[in-house]
């Protein structure tokens, strides 16, 4: 009996995706309880780019949004071509790179990609975000997400009260708009007492850093 080696590819695939997203299980209560909100939450360096794309894959595939990224300690290029994005429609993600130190507007992999050279500039990322998230229910617009990668590193370039004013301002933005906000921090980076004050400005705290993960190898 000839074996179908393209079938069973597609069965390991499926339950090594399955696995991975087992893994990270950990980050379901948080975005079962996101909706509408801002929420900030520590992770541990190991567990930020696969949390990054799952909570992107759980958004577009679960609940059918669109979502911003905005990436200020990983080139984007790291995310676009990632196996979880592959099907996720061009139009339903947004990348917002703030760390590679390019400027303008672009597509990268087909998904539209805005560079801002300086991650010191917020008010850049404001008209941005003014832009690309009108009011949810007005002219058909949809509610999204958008999600930071690293709000900790963001503290390391602005002034505690200018950081402070932006995470006001993003509150009100997304919160009053309908639309649904995370914030990722990774324990230990950034300006040391900075997350308690974001903290104290986001509606919802998850502490995930001490939560172990493992590493799933992916089949090529």
């Amino acid at each position: 009996m000839k074996t179908d080696f393209r079938a069973e590819k597609r069965f390991l695939l499926t339950n090594i995706v399955v696995l991975w997203m087992q893994n990270l299980s950990f980050l379901k209560p948080m975005l079962v309880e996101a909706e509408g909100k801002i929420s900030l939450a520590v992770l541990n360096k190991k567990q930020l780019k696969d949390s990054v794309k799952n909570i992107i894959h759980y958004y577009s595939k679960n609940m059918g949004r669109s979502s911003v990224l905005i990436s200020l300690s990983i080139p984007i290029e790291q995310f676009s071509h990632a196996e979880e994005f592959s099907g996720i429609a061009k139009d339903k993600l947004v990348f917002i790179d703030m760390c590679s130190g390019k400027k303008g507007k672009t597509t990268v992999d087909g998904f539209k990609t805005f560079f801002i050279e300086n991650p010191s500039d917020l008010t850049s990322l404001r008209i941005i975000l003014e832009n690309i998230l009108p009011k949810a229910g007005e002219g058909g617009a949809e509610r999204k997400l958008v999600l930071f990668e690293s709000i900790s590193a963001l503290s390391a370039y602005v002034e505690r009260k200018v950081l402070d004013k932006f995470i006001y301002y993003l509150n009100n933005k997304l919160s009053f708009d309908g639309n649904t906000g995370i914030l990722l921090s990774v324990k230990g980076s950034g300006v040391e007492g900075e997350i308690e004050i974001i903290k104290q400005l986001c509606s919802k705290f998850y502490d995930f850093s001490e939560v172990a993960t493992i590493e799933v190898e992916k089949m090529e």
